[in-house]
């Protein structure tokens, strides 16, 4: 018996029709018939109704049922338009997530990379204004990249729901879909007989526009559903990158604050220095010169004091947003537990007790309310004191 052996083509060719049939882009089953291919446009609409409009041959609520539909008609053209550009969005994240992967992540890599700031710029040799300037540019910079971390995480979120509301809207399209090629095919000459062309015509006309509208949203959804596990891999790429930023500029900012603070500590400590030697100079000379010094070193008792208490609320502040951190982090940890193995008694009894010892989220605001505050008047009665002495 002699078995026919297939050339290297035909198995390539059987092996792309199959790919073809089995594609989620294959052609629903009734796209095919008569009724459904549009030889108009956009414009060819606007130029029909801007017709039917002007026509006087029709009465008024012929024409205005002319002009429903045409309009209807006009929608969904121009829904179908956006579908397809946002089909090529989902096709083009198919296409370039890999490439967008590698960059993020590369961009991850040299922020970690970085070395600690004290090791990158000796804030010794920076002048205390330049220190403050720079303090509050860093400031302004973390807070964007935290509105930029909290709407990466919003939209992460709102992806993770995304598979089961495209597969609502892919089986309510096709439902959709399913009833308009019916109604299509249902529209038979007899009845085109039965009725005024301008209704026939327009009635045709909005459900072919629908039919096309509601291909395009099926193929839209069908691309949507292929491009969510990179879109996923990406928004996570970008959330570890923004993170990985955040986490150095606060790294920045502590190491800018700890050398104002020893600045401004130092600063004190020799201005007490010589106070203590004026004082000592000042004994036996007139009394309007040791009033002034003493009051100088009354101002400087108040300065160092001042000083001290910044110190501490931006020590509580340290902690609180370390708190924070953890919070945040222990959250982050139970959804990806819940959305891995879902909640299970085990799981729950963890999140029992985590939410136990969540601290009192009005207390939480009201602590850093007050130490806002406590910095701002620290911060106002250290400028008044400069200016005294």
């Amino acid at each position: 018996m002699s078995i026919h052996r297939q050339s290297p083509r035909s198995l390539c060719l059987f092996g792309l029709c199959i790919v073809c049939l089995l594609s989620p882009f294959a052609t629903h089953p009734k796209d095919q018939g008569p009724h459904t291919d549009l030889g108009y446009s956009v414009k060819h609409l606007e130029q029909q109704i801007k017709a039917t409009k002007s026509d006087n041959a029709l009465d008024s609520e012929a024409k205005k049922r002319a002009i429903d539909l045409y309009e209807a008609s006009l929608k969904a053209l121009k829904d179908a338009e956006n579908f397809a550009l946002q089909s090529d969005i989902h096709q083009e994240t198919i296409n370039t997530a890999g490439t967008q992967l590698r960059g993020i992540r590369k961009k991850s890599n040299m922020v970690a990379s970085i070395e600690h700031p004290s090791k990158v710029e000796n804030y010794d040799k920076i002048p205390e204004k330049e220190l403050e300037q720079r303090l509050l540019v860093k400031q302004s910079n973390l807070s964007a990249w935290k509105t930029q971390e909290e709407e990466l995480e919003h939209e992460l979120r709102r992806q993770n729901n995304r598979p089961a509301e495209i597969r609502r809207e892919e089986n309510s399209a096709k439902k959709k879909l399913d009833e308009i090629l019916a109604e299509l095919n249902s529209l038979s000459t007899s009845e085109s007989n039965s009725q005024s062309n301008n209704d026939y015509d327009a009635r045709k006309t909005a459900l072919q526009a629908t039919s096309k509208s509601l291909k395009a949203e099926i193929r839209m959804l069908d691309l949507e559903s292929i491009a969510h596990t990179p879109r996923i891999e990406i928004l996570g790429a970008q959330l570890e990158s923004v993170s990985a930023r955040i986490n150095y500029l606060q790294l920045q900012i502590q190491v800018i604050k700890e050398a104002l603070g020893e600045r401004r500590q130092s600063d004190a400590e020799l201005f007490q220095d010589e106070l203590a030697h004026a004082l000592e100079a000042a004994a036996g000379k007139h009394h309007v010169i040791r009033e002034s010094i003493r009051k100088n070193a009354q101002l400087g008792n108040e300065l160092g004091r001042v000083i001290d208490e910044i110190d501490n609320t931006e020590t509580q502040s340290k902690q609180i947003d370390e708190r924070s951190k953890q919070i945040v982090s222990d959250y982050k940890n139970a959804q990806k537990k819940l959305s891995l193995a879902g909640l299970s008694p085990a799981l729950s009894a963890i999140l029992r007790e985590q939410r136990r010892n969540l601290p009192s989220t009005y207390d939480f605001e009201h602590d850093a309310e007050i130490l806002k505050k406590k910095i701002a008047e620290a911060s106002l009665q250290q400028f008044q004191v400069e200016d005294d002495l």
